[in-house]
């Protein structure tokens, strides 16, 4: 059933006036009455089911028939992610990272990050995709997504901090990680030109635990496959 996000309160009945919205429904999936569609607003973890009473030529009318509870992941995982050389990049990222449950995205220009300029344009690109993305893959919650040039290192107990690095000298792997008592994991993926020894220095001066993906060396886009896994899993 096509799902829509719409940041509002929903009621027993709901008009559909939004020249976008109303052109998707009813030219896009070309909707009759009697079609039925989910609705959520990413904050109250419901999902509503609507069955279309009544269309005319720039009003859809609809009728609250049902409401699904729904659960997001339990566990806070942010994405620190280094910002990559092509905008396109941070589409996969992050449309693949809200697939699989990633609560919020923040992108940060570490020591050797390429120059990529990204405009209130792009952003609002970004959210798009992001918005579309939580249609598709079930979940409610809308992440947060920014872009930033200051990191505040600062860190909570209850925090885990992981970060990746293509050296396996005194790193852990994925699997030997406890994940049990954290409410909160913080994954920080390195850019192309991998962490300086600096940003390095600095994760470890604050504890953050150093982990190895294996031998094969990974393009900054596709970490989410190996470490989603394995934090789901465990």
């Amino acid at each position: 059933m096509q799902r829509f996000y719409l940041e509002r309160r929903f009621g027993e009945q709901m008009k559909i006036t939004d020249t976008i919205m109303y052109n998707q429904i009813t030219r896009v999936l070309r909707a009759r009455v009697g079609n039925e569609y989910i609705f959520f607003n990413s904050t109250d973890n419901i999902d509503y089911v609507y069955k279309i009473d009544s269309i005319d030529k720039n009003t859809v009318v609809l009728s609250q028939i049902e409401k699904i509870n729904k659960l997001e992941y339990n566990l806070e995982i942010n994405l620190y992610q280094s910002l990559p050389n092509k905008h396109e990049k941070i589409d996969n990222i992050i449309q693949k990272w809200v697939e699989v449950g990633i609560s919020n995205f923040y992108f940060y220009k570490w020591e050797r990050s390429q120059k990529l300029d990204v405009e209130a344009k792009k952003i609002t690109r970004f959210q798009k995709i992001m918005w579309e993305a939580v249609e598709q893959s079930g979940r409610n919650k809308m992440p947060d997504l920014e872009f930033t040039d200051k990191l505040d290192f600062n860190t909570d107990k209850n925090e885990l901090n992981l970060f990746f690095h293509t050296n396996s000298e005194n790193s852990l792997n994925l699997k030997s990680l406890d994940f049990s008592g954290f409410k909160t994991i913080n994954i920080f993926v390195w850019p192309e030109g991998w962490f300086s020894d600096n940003e390095v220095l600095n994760f470890e001066k604050d504890w953050f635990k150093r982990v190895n993906l294996g031998e094969n060396i990974m393009r900054t886009e596709t970490v989410w496959t190996v470490v989603w896994f394995y934090i789901r899993q465990s």
